[in-house]
Order: structure tokens, then C-alpha cells, then sequence
């Protein structure tokens, strides 16, 4: 283990044992968990068995996310309530017959994105009420606090720039630096016109897959049904 890993065999004797003199350098427990070929869980029991924190997120995958059958199903239960999947750069992957009428530009575009219809399509900004305080600016703050966690993604660095550079209002709002995780459990207005339902109340309902933590499940659920 020493020798594979690159640290001393009295250090990782003492990991083994408990024996510690302080807390292990987070880059040795990488090492040591890549060298076990542990998985994710079992690296994160190392880690809070060794420092008694989790350790940092992993960097996302680097072949693109995939939505499979059970959860495609899952989102048809969803219905009558609006249910789509996407990535963590807000690409949607898949979404269920409710979310295609209610949003009918999910089928309108190859790679459809929320970020990217939410702030630069001006048919958005007549269907979410509120545009700028409710929409806007949270989506911004998580496109923010994604960038953070995910620094070097390419897809969110890519989404980053076209906001900004699409939309005025985006770089303003930007300017604020705010920092928001999921809109979990949030109420939001949007009209719905096409569907003559001149204004609907939501409660955001936002879910990550146990199989897949590079996913988000989203789930608008009617604010008026009892």
C-alpha cells in the first residue's frame, strides 16, 4: 500500500490502526481510497472515519449523463404534474408528457437547457411570473454556487458565458454575487395561456437520483390541489 500509494509505511500503519496524530491529509486518503479502488460510499466512511468529515465532491463524469428506463417511468407517474431530469448543467435529458405541455419548447430544441430558456428566451419572461426576483435571480445564484462546487466543468462554464453575454438584466443580477442552492420546495407563478390557465401556483420539488448524483429530478407540483 505504501509503495502504491507514495506515503510511508508507519503512516499507513497508523490509519489502519486508528492511531492518527491528527487529522490525515485529504490528498494520502485519496490516494489511499484510489490504490483500495474503493467506492464512493466507501470512500466517504474512510474519510469520516479518518477526519470525521465527508470529503470533497467528486468531479462529475466525464461521459455525459444518462437518464435510464426506470427513471423515465418514474417520471410518467409524475403525471398530471410536470416532471423533467436534467444534468448539472441544466441540460434536460428527459421529462414527461405533462412538462411537454406546459413547456412546449422542450421539444422545439435539439438540446433543450433551462438556464438558457429561462433567462434568454423572452417567451419565458411572459410565462414565469415574477421574471427578474423569482426566477432570474435564483437560477443565477445556483448557476453561481455550481460553479463553485464544479469549477472546472465544461458545461457549466459554457452555460455561464452564454447567460452573461445573452442578457443584460443576467449581468446585473450577476453583479450581486448571490450563492443559492436548488430551488426545493420554493412557490412559483407561471401562465400557462396556451393551456387557458392564465396564472398557475408551483411548489418546486427538486430530487437527485440515488444512481445518479450528476442528476436532478424536478417535480412541479400544483399549489392548489388539496
Amino acid at each position: 500500500m505504501a509503495r502504491l500509494g507514495g506515503f510511508s509505511t508507519r503512516w499507513y500503519g497508523k490509519l489502519e490502526r486508528g492511531e492518527g496524530d491528527g487529522e490525515p491529509e485529504e490528498e494520502l486518503l485519496e490516494k489511499t481510497a484510489r490504490v483500495l479502488d474503493l467506492s464512493e460510499v466507501e470512500r466517504r466512511v474512510l474519510f469520516l472515519m479518518a477526519t470525521g468529515h465527508l470529503p470533497p465532491p467528486l468531479p462529475p463524469a466525464d461521459m455525459p449523463a444518462e437518464v435510464d428506463d426506470r427513471l423515465r417511468r418514474f417520471l410518467e407517474h409524475q403525471d398530471p404534474a410536470p416532471a423533467y431530469v436534467s444534468d448539472l448543467a441544466w441540460n434536460i435529458l428527459a421529462w414527461n408528457r405533462a412538462a411537454a405541455s406546459w413547456f412546449p419548447w422542450l421539444s422545439e430544441q435539439p438540446s433543450p437547457n433551462l438556464m438558457r430558456w429561462a433567462i434568454l428566451d423572452p417567451r419565458a419572461r411572459r410565462q414565469l411570473l415574477h421574471w427578474r426576483e423569482d426566477w432570474a435571480r435564483p437560477y443565477l445564484a445556483q448557476i453561481r454556487y455550481a460553479r463553485v462546487i464544479h469549477p472546472d466543468h465544461p458545461g457549466l462554464m459554457e452555460l455561464q458565458r452564454d447567460v452573461l453575454r445573452g442578457s443584460a438584466d443576467a449581468r446585473s443580477i450577476w453583479k450581486e454575487r448571490e450563492v443559492r442552492a436548488e430551488s426545493d420546495g420554493v412557490l412559483r407563478r407561471l401562465r400557462l395561456p396556451h393551456l387557458e390557465r392564465p396564472e398557475v401556483s408551483v411548489v418546486v420539488v427538486a430530487v437527485a437520483p440515488m444512481s445518479g448524483p450528476d442528476l436532478r429530478m424536478v417535480v412541479l407540483l400544483d399549489a392548489e390541489e388539496p
